[in-house]
């Protein structure tokens, strides 16, 4: 079959192209019309309009006519980047090439020879037009010159078009943005903000897989939202900073395209369909606090476009974030100073709001808590006998769970401190109570004695607490050490009980570690040393001037306003 065209037919044609170009700014109804247009001139079954990314060879747009799905794909991915190297390599003049150049795969092009129109924009390949030939015959050169004039004319207007598209998504894109930035900054809560960021994306960028994750102090990152991933898939990918595209956006702070993920090899699959990705650091201050990640199952998926358009609402994403985060932690501060103030307040009630007055003794004591709350308690009571019952203990950690734990081991104590039982036998049944109904690694001190005002005899036992102080009139000192271990921490430990005679002049000391591990600006502690220095220049004293005295001095030693631990302190004067 000839093809050939009268002069009259050349100016119908351009005439009907020029009508096209005017009335279509859509590029895609150009193209479609452009096919339209050269079924007229060359009758065909198969044909195909590819225009090319202005920054790189792969297709942006396409137009097809008569491909099944999968010679469609294999055209887009095989026969088209051969075709494009023809055309260089004819210096992008309109050519006819055999099948057998481009293609082994007879099913894809099953015409003998194909007519390829280069569009050219500025001596820039464009795209260009192909025609599957169904029958042998020839085009005659002034029919290949005549084409080529359509192409560039068809160029010129398809770059009109996409610039058209151009302005009309990046006023979409804009509007979109100030949208979605609105909705995303309206909330507080940082699950609903992230889940508002990721669904937003969507509106302006799709995507088949997305995902937004943040890092921690150590290097870790942590998936917050995911969407269309295999969470497994994710776990096992063992994200980190610096290791994949994810890990290396969190370490660079710079974005990254990729638009073959299979010839990228930072890439952790963790979505085996993935082909196109794109990634943008989120960052608060100069610090990056996590990624946003969305992936495609197409290659050359997402334009620069979608890059810029990503990096924009990763910053406005961010800041959103940060926002959540701070109100979080809002809340939990708010919530945890509730908890502990309400802790506090049990504990108040549990402390002893004053000690007994006793003929011939003196008593005075401190709790002063590290924070609001503390994990130390103290007590000194008359029992029903007409003895006086003295305990002081310290529960391990701080804040909350110290004074619960302190709570329900004072309460233990009270319950039973009436009961016609010696000391060390008390303190083994306080021993099984906390071992029952412990958690593991938790344990409490306790130091309990038992005071007979009229014979002076003072019977205790110590179960892993700080050696009270006996210093005698006579300046000896005597450090109360018998008992047994800590509470809570082994089943049934033996505990042993000792009695000791007591004269007029003896001071007995009582304290919590709070008081020998103060440090001072320069890390040293205030020691026993420290501490026998000032009791023993001061043991003559009234109790609560020997309180105050040792306050001083801790005061001046760690020139400090707050306590590293908690403190308390038991003071009792023989006279």
């Amino acid at each position: 079959m000839n093809f050939k065209l009268l002069a009259r037919q050349e100016k119908e044609i351009t005439k009907s192209l020029w009508k096209i170009i005017s009335s279509n700014l859509q590029i895609y109804a150009l193209m479609n019309a452009v096919l339209d247009l050269f079924q007229n001139i060359i009758p065909y079954k198969r044909a195909a309009i590819f225009s090319l990314f202005r920054t790189k060879d792969a297709i942006e747009y396409e137009v097809t006519r008569g491909y099944s799905r999968e010679a469609y794909n294999f055209l887009k991915e095989t026969v088209a980047p051969k075709i494009q190297k023809e055309l260089k390599v004819h210096n992008f003049e309109t050519i006819i090439l055999n099948r057998n150049l481009v293609t082994m795969k007879s099913t894809t092009i099953q015409a003998e020879s194909i007519l390829v129109v280069p569009l050219l924009h500025l001596n820039h390949l464009i795209g260009f037009l192909m025609i599957e030939l169904d029958q042998p015959g020839t085009i005659n050169k002034k029919m290949l010159e005549f084409l080529g004039f359509l192409g560039l004319q068809l160029s010129v207007s398809i770059e009109n078009a996409r610039l058209y598209r151009q302005i009309q998504r990046e006023s979409l894109e804009k509007s979109l943005l100030l949208e979605v930035t609105k909705k995303i900054s309206s909330s507080i809560k940082l699950k609903e903000v992230l889940n508002l960021i990721i669904d937003s994306i969507r509106q302006v960028v799709p995507y088949d897989a997305a995902g937004i994750f943040l890092t921690d102090r150590n290097g870790a990152i942590h998936p917050e939202i995911l969407r269309g991933y295999d969470e497994e898939a994710i776990k096992k990918a063992s994200l980190k900073v610096g290791r994949g595209l994810i890990g290396i956006v969190a370490k660079s702070g710079k974005g990254v395209l990729v638009n073959d993920v299979r010839r990228d090899k930072r890439y952790i699959v963790a979505n085996k369909n993935t082909r196109s990705e794109m990634l943008a650091p989120l960052y608060w201050r100069r610090k990056i606090i996590g990624v946003i990640n969305i992936e495609s199952e197409e290659k050359n998926a997402f334009t620069e476009s979608d890059f810029n358009l990503l990096e924009a609402l990763a910053r406005h994403a961010a800041i959103a974030i940060e926002n959540a985060r701070l109100h979080q932690r809002l809340l939990e501060q708010q919530k945890f100073e509730h908890e502990i103030r309400l802790a506090r307040e049990i504990q108040k009630t549990l402390l002893p709001k004053r000690l007994p007055r006793v003929f011939g003794y003196e008593f005075s004591a401190v709790n002063l808590p590290s924070r609001l709350v503390s994990g130390d308690f103290y007590d000194v009571m008359r029992l029903k006998k007409g003895n006086i019952s003295i305990c002081i203990g310290d529960v391990s950690g701080k804040g909350a769970p110290a004074a619960l734990m302190m709570a329900s081991l004072y309460s233990a104590l009270k319950s039973r401190i009436n009961e016609n039982w010696t000391v060390n036998r008390l303190v083994s049944r306080l021993n099984q109570i906390l071992y029952d109904h412990n958690l593991p690694g938790k344990f409490s001190t306790l130091f309990l004695g038992e005071l007979n005002p009229k014979e002076k005899v003072f019977e205790y036992c110590n179960a892993g607490h700080n050696p009270p102080v006996l210093i005698k009139q006579t300046g000896d000192i005597k450090f109360l050490e018998t008992g047994g271990t800590v509470l809570g921490f082994v089943k049934a430990p033996p505990y042993k009980r000792e009695k000791i005679q007591l004269d007029a002049g003896d001071l007995l000391f009582f304290y919590t570690d709070g008081l020998i591990e103060a440090t001072n600006q320069k890390g040293k502690f205030f020691d026993m040393h420290l501490l026998l220095d000032i009791l023993r220049a001061c043991h003559h004293h009234k109790a609560y001037e020997i309180r105050k005295s040792v306050l001083r001095a801790v005061s001046n030693f760690t020139q400090k306003d707050y306590l590293d631990d908690d403190l308390t302190m038991i003071v009792v004067k023989v006279h």
